[in-house]
């Protein structure tokens, strides 16, 4: 199974709080089936 989570930013300065900004960057995780627990990490 693949996960894409969009990037974002808040707490802009004067918009605290009240604004974001999307990103185009995103973070992806590979998750497969396993018959111990782990966490790999890879990329920049």
């Amino acid at each position: 199974m693949v996960v894409s989570v969009p990037a974002t930013s808040a707490n802009l300065g004067p918009g605290f709080d009240c604004l974001g900004l999307s990103l185009n960057l995103r973070n992806r995780f590979f998750i497969e089936p396993s018959s111990f627990h782990a966490v790999k990490l890879v990329g920049e």
